[in-house]
């Protein structure tokens, strides 16, 4: 459903912010002290950066990008520096040369996006210095990083002083209700996202008027651009690369997620929806009382967590969950849900409706009236596992067998040394993965995990 909303078009007048908003401006603004601060981080590295370019003579400049540079950040921001290359370079020497000089001007982590970057600390604040191609149109991009100042410039280009603070404002919102954050972990909405919302709907009021009618497949657009057709959840078409979706990386949970907090917090502002009281696992009583009335059962595969960066492995963690959860659904145990953990170690845990199965199975054969029946009847009248032999039922045959696993800590131990979920997983998980069953899950010290499933709460309702 795509929205033709015109950006200056609001649903509710940035003077109409109320006095809980005003406060909750005032605490996440930078003030002046701060706002001095982050300049000169932002002054001494870009100059410390200049200087090993000069030293070294290279064809290569350096760009302030991201939401300090847009004036739309939040009290003790990340800084975003790109270091631009001309277009002709190698993409080797870019990497190469790029991490040469960030690592002249600061410590670091090498981390990997489509290429390697540096994330350190400068003067307090945490710093991304990224390599990149100089580019004269985001058309033109060579890597996915190239139309990052781009879209600097076309939201510096169009937002107002006014609406600075109601991306922070919006800002801070999706943090309290746990939805911000376009990495791999969170799922949820990056800053560039929601400064083009601010733009699209005038003010953060403006945006959770909007929200509260989205519908799953929302296309949102800011240009006449039409954009490609993609299948996401959330579709906000980039409108610096209409070829791309900002929204991609927000999953159908954490939209329904916001569309929730917009519906609860017009409804009845406050401020936990911004800083909501910290979340503490449940405790071992809370646990067994709640495991008890629901009457379902618990187990989990918890292993240890390989070192790979988060954007690595949460995906394929959150693949092996769900790899698991199918495994459990084809020998009939159903889940009833499932939720993933990371900390030192990775655990999957998951409840389901029973812990154990009746012996017998029943095999669905195929009609009399089918060709191949007969073969189905001559073979299972042969086999020695069946509980009955072949029988008929409305007209399609049916047989009893001895169900293989009746309880699903036995059948998930069993293929765990067969379990593919991964390279990078498939090792921890063969050597020191463990099967919890319920009773284990129950007996104390897990309450971090059994609480990440059983405490449905979101941020706001603690």
């Amino acid at each position: 459903m795509e929205k033709m909303i015109s950006p200056s078009r609001t649903y509710e007048p940035m003077s109409g912010r109320s006095r809980l908003e005003e406060d909750v401006l005032a605490e996440v603004r930078p003030g002046a002290k701060e706002q001095r601060a982050i300049d000169r981080a932002v002054a001494s590295l870009e100059a410390a950066l200049r200087k090993e370019i000069e030293r070294e003579r290279l064809r290569a400049e350096t760009i302030l990008v991201g939401s300090i540079a847009k004036g739309t950040h939040l009290l003790d921001p990340d800084i975003d520096m790109f270091i631009l290359f001309p277009p002709e370079t190698s993409r080797a020497d870019l990497e190469t040369t790029g991490l040469r000089l960030a690592r002249a001007v600061m410590h670091g982590e090498e981390r990997y996006a489509e290429h390697p970057y540096l994330h350190g600390t400068h003067e307090g604040l945490e710093v991304d210095i990224v390599p990149s191609y100089k580019i004269d149109s985001p058309d033109s991009k060579m890597t996915a990083v190239d139309r990052t100042p781009f879209h600097t410039a076309f939201v510096k280009g169009r937002i107002t002083e006014p609406q600075r603070d109601e991306v922070r404002l919006l800002k801070r919102f999706m943090k309290g209700v746990g939805v911000y954050g376009a990495e791999a972990r969170y799922q949820g909405f990056s800053g560039y996202l929601v400064e083009l919302l601010v733009l699209k709907y005038g003010s953060f009021r403006g945006v959770l008027g909007a929200a509260k009618g989205w519908q799953h497949g929302e296309r949102i657009t800011l240009t006449e651009k039409k954009g490609t057709a993609f299948n996401e959840p959330l579709v906000v078409i980039d409108p610096v690369d209409a070829g791309r979706n900002v929204a991609s990386a927000v999953s159908a949970q954490r939209m329904g997620e916001l569309i929730q907090a917009a519906h609860d917090y017009i409804a009845k502002p406050a401020r936990k929806f911004f800083f909501p009281n910290p979340r503490k696992p449940l405790s071992h009583e809370e646990l067994r009382d709640l495991a008890k009335r629901r009457g379902t059962y618990l187990m989990a595969l918890v292993f240890p967590a390989p070192h790979l960066t988060e954007d690595v492995l949460w995906p394929q963690a959150r693949k092996g969950e769900r790899r698991i959860a199918s495994i459990l659904g084809q020998y009939d145990f159903r889940v009833i849900d499932h939720e993933l953990f990371i900390d030192e170690s990775v655990g999957i845990v998951f409840e389901l409706e029973s812990g154990s199965l009746p012996p017998v199975l029943r095999h669905d054969g195929p009609p009399a009236a089918n060709e191949n029946s007969q073969d189905f009847v001559g073979k299972w009248r042969a086999s020695r596992g069946t509980i009955s032999p072949p029988f008929l039922h409305e007209g399609r045959w049916y047989v009893e067998i001895q169900r293989k696993y009746r309880e699903p800590v036995k059948l998930l131990s069993s293929v765990l040394s067969s379990l593919d979920l991964g390279k990078n997983l498939n090792g921890p998980i063969r050597k020191d993965g463990k099967v919890l069953d319920h009773a284990q899950l129950l007996g104390g010290g897990h309450g971090t995990l059994l609480s990440a499933l059983l405490d449905k709460r979101l941020p706001w309702e603690i």
